[in-house]
């Protein structure tokens, strides 16, 4: 009797097992596991760059692994957990891309996900709508190696780089208490599609349920005293640095020193770069006045700079230069029929690579048509893809929103007509063009700004005449379902340009104001606005104003925890004859002082690009052919 009922017990208990807590002190190594559940799937590159780490290309797009292997107690996902990421990447990403996500079971929904988007890293999970949230924190641009612990505890978020000081942010709406894991997946290196995939190198993907992993990753690795050989300068002979002496430091006689890289001696120096001051390093010869410059850079390629140039004679060219990694330099690659260039865009779509010039058309030419270009990989340069009808096109914008691709042009004028209308397209992925998908009302605009606070995705219009004034109102649209209506009217005085940034924790939009034009008066010195978003609000608000002299572009750039604004003059103040650009740098309840001031003369846009450890500004040089290319000295 007593042997039937333990039987029975037995096998009640076999059908209604006691669950075991999802929680466990082991973190899983989601990378390890993909790379086992696919090792002959293709798309994926060993690379040794000082330490072993994997590139995925779009056809690794699907690597991952299933939650249910992971997971075998229960499908619930643990309430507190850390992830911890090391990856590497050379370039800001211009777009979002997806370090690794968990999808649902319809493979669309996003549960929680690691992506990066230019200087920042976000922390994404599902709200209980559904909704994705997101939380993030700044990450510096350098092309070394970084790992990230994301730790979620009682609300809050917390970021650790590098075993440095945690960048903390409170959650505005709870982590879901017991989000379902049944049938959803891991994802490594996307988000299942060709699109926003991690272009960059992963060493290391783990999740550590129910604990701060910070806590045991920065204890477990604690400092080890340095033992290299030190060659002393003046003691014994400086051998030549090769890669058999990579590693090797040298003591100079002036007290600094310098390691070997493999190919040259580089200072070593503690914590990060700091702008010191600017010098000239090269000119950037073009076929005639240039408008504006572009400097991107396509993976496995190089590094571009497109010149957008204005017609001068038959020489209807712009031109675009790449970087010689060995002259250290940029040398002509391609040349490019335009009509008065005045600003290039590039931007990805996928695997794809393109590049859209905004043409403004000669005189009693108005309805001059922009084109995009596709970058060939076969070829090794920009084809032509698509036409797009426009009018005085003045400045052009590309952007993702919500999984799709978005461009805005913006128009001028049109016979003498300065209230025209400016085109938002909408890439069509079946026949792989641009389709107009809305009309934004212009009034002789001449800039467009994309920026996306949190989940808002929105675009400033620089209006900057009405056929009467400059003093006008410029408009911030934001999207609302598929299209986008205006949140917010600033006015502003001739604008040139918007420019958006992000410095902490705020949200800063700047507003280069040209020049004021009037039936009685006309100046180029102005006040250019600096505003700040209030998140309660929603609202931008007066900041700062800067003094500007005929501006034509805001360029913000930072350098390692420095931020900076330089605004591009063309006109001299008032009782000179040189032109200077001001650098300004951010300093905190100070604001941004004036910093460097350059005699660079007359110049309408600037743009700024950092190459291995360098740090570079160009210069758009309208009245001759030779732009500018300076370099900003760190220390």
């Amino acid at each position: 009797m007593v042997g039937q009922l333990l039987i029975v017990t037995l096998m009640i208990l076999r059908c209604y097992a006691i669950p075991q807590l999802c929680t466990d002190s082991t973190a899983i190594d989601l990378l390890g596991l993909a790379l086992g559940e696919s090792p002959d799937r293709p798309g994926i590159e060993v690379v040794d760059d000082v330490i072993k780490g994997y590139r995925f290309d779009e056809s690794a797009r699907l690597l991952g692994v299933d939650s249910d292997v992971i997971f075998t107690h229960c499908n619930k996902f643990p309430a507190e957990f850390s992830f911890i990421v090391t990856y590497k990447q050379h370039v800001e990403p211009k777009q979002s891309e997806f370090v690794m996500s968990l999808l649902a079971q319809n493979r669309r929904n996003l549960l929680v996900a690691i992506r990066i988007h230019r200087d920042r890293l976000f922390f994404d999970y599902a709200g209980s709508d559904v909704i994705k949230r997101s939380v993030s924190c700044r990450i510096p641009t350098s092309g070394s190696w970084k790992t990230m612990i994301v730790t979620l505890a009682d609300g809050i978020v917390k970021f650790t780089l590098d075993c440095g000081q945690p960048t903390v942010v409170k959650l505005k709406e709870d982590f879901p208490s017991k989000l379902n894991l049944r049938n959803t997946r891991f994802y490594i290196a996307s988000k299942r599609s060709k699109m926003k995939r991690f272009t960059g190198l992963l060493r290391e993907v783990r999740l550590l349920p129910g604990a701060d992993a910070a806590n045991r990753v920065c204890q477990s690795n604690p400092v080890q005293p340095i033992r290299a050989h030190v060659t002393i300068e003046g003691e014994s002979p400086i051998d030549e640095c090769t890669s058999q002496r990579k590693g090797i430091m040298t003591y100079k006689q002036d007290m600094t020193l310098e390691v070997c890289t493999g190919t040259k001696y580089r200072k070593v120096r503690a914590g990060l770069d700091r702008m010191d001051y600017v010098i000239d390093y090269a000119d950037i010869d073009a076929r005639s006045n240039s408008t504006s410059i572009e400097i991107f850079n396509i993976w496995g390629v190089g590094t571009f700079l497109a010149t957008a140039n204005k017609d001068h004679g038959a020489q209807n060219y712009s031109e675009i230069f790449l970087w010689d990694p060995i002259g250290r330099k940029f040398d002509i690659h391609q040349t490019l029929r335009t009509q008065s260039a005045t600003r290039w865009k590039y931007f990805d779509i996928g695997h794809e690579n393109f590049l859209v010039v905004a043409n403004y058309g000669g005189l009693g030419v108005p309805l001059v048509s922009s084109v995009i270009y596709r970058w060939s990989r076969r070829r090794g340069l920009f084809m032509r893809h698509q036409v797009l009808a426009s009018s005085r096109a003045r400045d052009v914008d590309a952007f993702d929103h919500d999984g799709e691709t978005f461009l805005v042009l913006v128009n001028h004028n049109t016979g003498g007509m300065w209230n025209v209308t400016s085109i938002v397209y909408k890439w069509n992925p079946t026949g792989r063009w641009f389709e107009p998908h809305q009309s934004i009302l212009t009034y002789g605009a001449l800039g467009v700004t994309h920026f996306q606070v949190l989940s808002y995705s929105c675009i400033a219009i620089a209006n900057a005449f009405d056929g009467t004034t400059s003093v006008l109102e410029s408009v911030i649209y934001c999207m609302a379902g598929q299209h986008f209506i205006p949140v917010q009217y600033i006015e502003t005085m001739g604008a040139a340009d918007w420019e958006f940034f992000v410095i902490g924790d705020q949200y800063f939009l700047a507003v280069a104001n040209n020049a004021v034009f009037t039936t009685d008066q006309s100046q180029t010195t102005t006040m250019s606005v600096i505003y700040e978003l209030n998140i309660r609000d929603q609202r931008f608000y007066e900041y700062q104003r800067i003094q500007t002299h005929g501006v034509n572009d805001i360029e913000y750039f930072s350098i390692g925890n420095q931020h900076f604004i330089i605004a591009a003059n063309t006109k001299p103040p008032v009782g000179s004859r040189e032109v200077t650009s001001v650098i300004y740098r951010w300093m905190g309840l100070e604001k941004f002082v004036r910093a460097h001031e350059l005699s660079v003369g007359s110049c309408t846009d600037f743009d700024y690009v950092q190459i291995n450890d360098e740090h570079f500004l160009a210069a758009a040089n309208p009245r001759g052919t030779r732009s500018k290319f300076y370099k900003i000295v760190t220390y």
